[in-house]
């Protein structure tokens, strides 16, 4: 038999007589009712009726007893809140699974979904949920700032967690601040808008820190305070819109609500320009009139899908991109469209029209169907000039880009006689950053129409020593770890992957080629730390920069340094 006290330590709670007999019973494995009938507790008939249908149900787990035992102390601890006496329970008629458990002196809620609670914020999680703690339990909560408390619904509960949704801040704080757009609470766009811009720069190096340490196993990472945004509104160059038609047959274009995929229709935005803004006010306006109905996520049908807005901070060049499904009409309803939305908005100097065939909601189309005007768009990073075109990746927050290439500069520690990789080099941004000062330079890239894009913006600044490569970047690694490729050994290599990190044979080409230094540039802490505690065992992390490009959300991008263990034990940076 299993012994009480077992029992008692695994749960962490007094386990009554009931269970202790039915744990007996099952652990035997088989039929072993006459452990039950043998049962003389304070328990009634149909209690034991109960008890001889659960054992009945868990006979054939013998070689998983835990199985069954495990069902049977989530009966028990559901009708507790019946009990008849310090050691027994009710007959199991009781249908409320209202959960608790005796401890001590004290009830522990034993959770589950539907329950409401009241709890106060600890602490806030990468990706920006609260977290909050109830009877030893934690919680994380869809909202919420460190100090109020929260009258929070359980929407999810796990073995070591549970999830809630915010239903009303009971009681605020003194810390927090007036959200500056209208929309806040239901646009999911910017949900910190409440936290003072300080603490959240606080937060984002503490996020960056703790996921090191817990994800990455570093101890005492050298992390460094993040450095601010120039700019904490009017900052973004490219903002993706979304189409929709609810079910009264109303179109929407806007941001996806917080939490759902329903369209708040946004009519400003304190991240855009006010040009944006009239561009999406005006489009949904033309939208609505053709009579085409929005995306239907779940049916998957529709017309319009999405609109896409870039305006370099350069100044002078706004881009619209409109993605719709395939329809026969499609071309001429576009044509239609942007006519209008120039005639409204001068200011849209070019029109891209693209179709999406595939259901995913991601703002990207499958081929372009037609272009006007001016459609190559150029935006200026400090010393160096960019072109790139609608499909390109470029980071959003420009000023605040020249801040986290600079610190790709300072980390690098270039003197002019090193050779550099840029890995996922994109447009060539970082690679022409950086070109001046060194000897040679390779950027890899997998999109075409970005290394295109990346060799003539070289060729444009007369940077006849930076190559780009175009090609799977794990395939290009592996060929130039193995002497395949004409170019020398790298001194230092720059490597900013897309948000799920790098591939474990990018890692291992890495470890391979071993550069004297890796500057790692990552938009997710997360997949940062998993990356660089992979390459612990070759290198040492000298530092870790937060740079926060995304003002208002809990996201940051960090730009981290590691050294070669046997190549360059003594780095000196300036900060």
């Amino acid at each position: 038999m299993m012994p009480d006290g077992l029992l008692s330590r695994r749960l962490g709670l007094v386990v009554p007589a009931e269970v202790i007999a039915l744990a007996d019973a099952i652990e035997g494995g088989g039929h072993n009712h006459a452990k039950v009938d043998a049962y003389q507790g304070n328990a009634h008939e149909s209690l034991r009726a109960r008890m001889h249908r659960v054992l009945d149900k868990f006979a054939d787990h013998r070689s998983a007893p835990w199985l069954g035992l495990t069902y049977v102390l989530g009966w028990a601890t559901s009708c507790l809140n019946c009990r008849k006496s310090q050691d027994s329970f009710c007959d199991g008629r009781h249908k409320q699974p209202r959960l608790e458990a005796q401890h001590g002196n004290s009830i522990m809620e034993t959770f589950a979904n539907g329950m409401t609670l009241d709890v106060t914020v600890d602490a806030l999680a990468p990706g920006g949920k609260a977290v909050c703690r109830h009877e030893g339990r934690v919680i994380f909560v869809d909202r919420g700032l460190p100090g109020q408390q929260l009258h929070v619904r359980l929407t999810t509960v796990r073995k070591r967690f549970a999830e809630a949704e915010c239903l009303a801040v009971v009681t605020h704080t003194a810390d927090e601040c007036d959200p500056f757009c209208p929309h806040f609470g239901d646009c999911g766009g910017c949900t910190w808008q409440n936290l003072p811009y300080p603490a959240q720069l606080a937060w984002k190096e503490r996020f960056v820190r703790d996921s090191l340490q817990r994800i990455g196993r570093i101890e005492a990472p050298n992390v460094l305070p993040t450095l601010p945004s120039p700019l904490q509104q009017g900052f973004r160059n490219k903002m993706e819109f979304a189409f929709t038609t609810d079910g009264r047959g109303t179109l929407h274009l806007g941001l996806r609500r917080r939490g759902g995929h329903e369209v708040v229709d946004v009519t400003s935005c304190g991240l855009q320009t006010a040009t944006t803004c009239r561009v999406v006010t005006t489009a949904r306006d033309i939208a609505r009139a053709s009579g085409l109905p929005g995306w239907d996520d779940a049916a998957h049908r529709g017309f319009w899908r999405f609109l896409v807005v870039r305006e370099p901070a350069s100044g002078g060049q706004c881009l619209v991109q409109c993605i719709t499904a395939p329809h026969p009409e499609a071309e001429h309803v576009v044509r239609a469209f942007f006519t209008a939305l120039r005639q409204a908005v001068p200011e849209v100097t070019g029109c891209v029209h693209s179709i999406r065939s595939q259901n995913s909601q991601v703002a990207y189309g499958d081929a372009t169907v037609f272009t006007e005007g001016e459609i190559v768009l150029t935006e200026k990073l400090g010393a160096i000039e960019l072109d790139f075109g609608h499909d390109t990746f470029l980071q959003t927050n420009t000023r605040a880009t020249e801040l986290l290439y600079g610190e790709v500069e300072r980390m690098a520690g270039l003197s002019g006689r090193e050779h550099v990789w840029d890995l996922y080099c994109g447009v060539g941004s970082i690679a022409l950053w950086l070109a001046e000062h060194a000897a040679t330079i390779c950027g890899m890239e997998a999109t075409p129409a970005s290394v295109e894009a990346a060799q003539r913006n070289a060729q444009a600044a007369g940077c006849t020593h930076c190559d780009f490569v175009a090609g799977d970047v794990r395939t290009l690694l592996r060929s130039r770890s193995k002497g395949k490729a004409q170019e020398p050994i790298p001194d230092v290599v720059v490597t900013d992957p897309p948000r799920a990190g790098m591939h474990p044979d990018v890692i291992d080409a890495l470890l391979q080629t071993a550069p004297a230094r890796i500057v790692y540039v990552s938009c997710d802490p997360a997949t940062m730390a998993r990356d660089v505690g992979l390459l612990m065992q070759r290198y040492t992390l000298h530092e870790a920069r937060p740079v926060d490009l995304f003002p208002h959300t809990p996201h940051v991008e960090t730009v981290v340094l590691l050294s070669n263990k046997e190549v360059d034990d003594t780095i000196s940076t300036t900060v």
